[in-house]
């Protein structure tokens, strides 16, 4: 597919209003970046013994299966975490319902989009191979929300190639979103792509959120967009934690420890390790809340930057 003209990345502080109303109207790319469904049981059409299953599975908790899958998509990081815990706490055992879910076109959208995102999370090799099989049925035949979750859960494996084909589709909501996750992953070999997609016409309204993937790989390009997106709610945390990636952590203090409340632990980890990097006075009460972060990992660089204040403190002066 041949590539339109490229432009150079706008850094105009006046593309703040147009800012504002893609973001509104896009939204940027969360862990699970699905967009809501309302609630809902699953579509009875197909096999009505496999609703049935999804809806007793797993018994032993008295949760049906498709309840931990709503919460699974939850906003609130801690409610996501304990569906997930109790997902991957079964391993492989519940593999087969989630593999039938996943690949289920008469499955609710939001039970097939927790299926994708818990196969992402559970990390056997078998339930990477169930992602690329739905991933090799194509983006047309998957639909986009569901094609993005799956690029992402693929991405959880290291296989950043799914979501590299997402920008390279010029697909601008897509692209964006995929650029956005590939930046989260510090997928450094995405670098040339996204400079090249980012100059693109095709995508000439995504660039602050290009500017954000970019960003967050430590390519200053879109730093005027950066700036500008700080006035977005909706950007504010990605921009503050792009900024902190290019040296700019100094400027953006308040807007990380804003960002430390995400729902995405990715930029969390990105934000804590702007954070500690600065040792802001504040540092001491920002980490000892952030061994309390939902993500294993927020809570290790925590206790570990935690531990090494400790030792500095207590050496002879």
């Amino acid at each position: 597919m041949g590539r339109p003209a490229s432009r150079p990345l706008s850094s105009s502080a006046g593309m703040v209003v147009g800012i504002v109303l893609l973001a509104a109207g896009i939204g940027i790319a969360p862990l699970h970046p699905v967009a809501k469904s309302q609630e809902g049981p699953p579509a009875q059409t197909g096999d009505a013994g496999s609703v049935e299953r999804w809806e007793a599975a797993p018994a032993q908790t008295g949760e049906p299966l498709t309840e931990l899958l709503n919460r699974l998509l939850s906003d609130d990081p801690e409610e996501h975490d304990q569906a997930l815990a109790l997902i991957v706490e079964r391993g492989e055992s519940t593999l087969p319902l989630l593999e039938e879910i996943a690949v289920n076109d008469s499955a609710h959208p939001r039970h097939r989009a927790g299926a994708v995102y818990a196969l992402g999370r559970i990390g056997s090799e078998r339930s990477r191979q169930v992602l690329r099989s739905l991933w090799m049925t194509g983006l047309d035949q998957m639909g986009g929300a569901l094609a993005i979750q799956t690029a992402i859960s693929l991405g959880w494996y290291g296989d950043y190639e799914p979501l590299r084909e997402m920008v390279a589709f010029e697909d601008e909501i897509l692209g964006a979103k995929a650029a956005i996750q590939l930046g989260l992953m510090q997928d450094r070999q995405s670098l040339a792509l996204l400079g090249e997609a980012a100059e693109s016409e095709a995508y000439a309204r995504m660039q602050p959120y290009f500017a954000i993937a970019l960003g967050l790989l430590g390519d200053n390009r879109g730093e005027g967009n950066l700036r500008s997106g700080l006035l977005v709610s909706e950007l504010r945390n990605h921009c503050a934690v792009a900024l902190s990636r290019l040296g700019f952590a100094g400027e953006v203090v308040f807007e990380l420890e804003f960002a430390m409340s995400d729902p995405d632990p990715l930029l969390r980890r990105l934000a804590l390790d702007g954070l500690i990097e600065l040792s802001p006075s504040r540092i001491v009460e920002i980490l000892e809340r952030a061994e309390n972060d939902p993500d294993a990992q927020v809570q290790s660089r925590a206790r570990a930057a935690l531990r090494q204040i400790r030792e500095r403190q207590r050496r002879p002066r």
